[in-house]
């Protein structure tokens, strides 16, 4: 817990792109050793889009600056998210929810059960969207490989209605066990 503290504090504090630039070679090196290949490029997909996105928006929203300066540091951007997404995967790969919750059993209870369910949560989330997904190539549903977001809106429809369904029933065990009660 302490090293992602210390691993993420320094990728926000530093600001050569240099530097930076060596600590990201670093932490993908890591990434690569730890995990197996399918599960690798799933995640550096999503989060190499997402940084994307980010950098994009960075050089096309950030006018106060001269343009050269907005492209710097929309890599400086793409490279801390990327870092910073990475260090997150290999601590959640090496700790298990439980020693994540007891390392911040100094939080409220109410805080600590939410941080509990969305750990438990996020296996079975991305589950659903492999099972969705499976189930729409049955179903004849060819994905577009070049344009994301007719792929993603199908996928959606159902992940949230199954997601609100288990947020419900979250919600309704917790009222019936007596979560929070004031008595």
């Amino acid at each position: 817990m302490i090293g992602l503290i210390g691993a993420s504090t320094i990728l926000i504090i530093i600001n050569k792109i240099v530097i930076l630039s060596l600590l990201f070679m670093i932490i993908i090196g890591f990434n690569l050793i730890k995990m197996s290949s399918e599960e690798k490029r799933k995640r550096i997909v999503v989060i190499l889009g997402f940084s994307f996105l980010a950098s994009i928006f960075q050089v096309l929203f950030n006018t106060m600056i001269p343009l050269t300066a907005r492209i710097y540091l929309g890599i400086q951007t793409t490279t801390r998210l990327v870092s910073l997404s990475l260090i997150v995967f290999i601590f959640t790969d090496n700790t298990s929810p439980s020693s994540i919750i007891s390392a911040l059993s100094f939080l409220p209870k109410q805080l600590l059960l939410m941080l509990t369910i969305t750990l438990s949560l996020i296996p079975e989330i991305l589950g659903e969207i492999s099972h969705i997904r499976l189930v729409q190539k049955t179903r004849g549903y060819p994905p577009d490989k070049f344009s994301v977001i007719p792929t993603i809106i199908p996928i959606l429809n159902p992940l949230f209605y199954r997601t609100l369904r288990r947020a419900e029933l979250i919600a309704m065990t917790m009222e019936t066990r007596g979560f929070n009660n004031t008595n």
